[in-house]
């Protein structure tokens, strides 16, 4: 019973009715040389790149720069705290929300 089942698994990509989804070898490669290629070659590894990093605090300063600028997750609110307070307006009548769409509706609206 098994050498039946087995025997009808594709065991190559030309097996497949849609195979043109499918990417070479070489074009993976490639995919990976673009992005890679496009750094010196002194820099083309996570190692070298952590590497030079570790030894230049401005690059390392400037880094930190454009991170402090980004928002504290303190100050922001997680979607399951947006949906309580949602559900809290909604269910205490604080809030009226007759004349905004739900999210069902808007995406029916779409279609």
């Amino acid at each position: 019973m098994i050498n039946n089942v087995s025997a009808n698994i594709p065991d190559r990509t030309s097996d497949l009715i849609n195979d043109s989804n499918f990417v070479t070898s070489s074009q993976v490669d490639n995919r990976i040389q673009n992005i890679v290629g496009a750094a010196p070659e002194a820099l083309d590894t996570l190692e070298e790149v952590a590497a030079r990093l570790e030894n230049d605090s401005d690059a390392i300063n400037a880094i930190n720069g454009v991170l402090s600028g980004k928002v504290n997750s303190s100050d922001v609110y997680t979607k399951t705290e947006v949906d309580a307070k949602i559900d809290e307006a909604i269910t205490g009548g604080t809030v009226d929300l007759s004349n905004y769409y739900t999210k069902s509706q808007v995406d029916s609206k779409d279609s």
